[in-house]
């Protein structure tokens, strides 16, 4: 509930599946730093921050890995269809 309504408050009115990615990340990203601090003895809770913002840039680095998997994946799907296609029109002499 707590991490629907900090995506409301952020203006997310996703209602696909970025609705389920958005809202897990963030509660991964909030449990760990919950249960992080929950450890942290360090003056104004600096450690946990810093545990925060890389968890964040994580989570932008995740997003950048996917796509960047994805675009290979087309490449890939591209590449295996043109070699497919040389092949049968070489068997069936096109």
């Amino acid at each position: 509930m707590l991490i629907d309504e900090i995506w409301h408050a952020a203006g997310d009115d996703a209602s696909d599946i970025n609705w389920y990615v958005t809202r897990t990340v963030l509660g991964g990203i909030y449990s760990t730093t919950e249960i992080y601090m929950l450890t942290d003895r360090s003056p104004d809770f600096r450690d946990t921050w810093a545990f925060l913002d890389d968890r964040v840039k994580d989570a932008f680095d995740m997003k950048k890995t996917i796509k960047e998997a994805t675009y290979l994946a087309e490449a890939v799907g591209v590449g295996m269809g043109n070699s497919l296609q040389g092949f049968v029109n070489k068997v069936f002499q096109r």
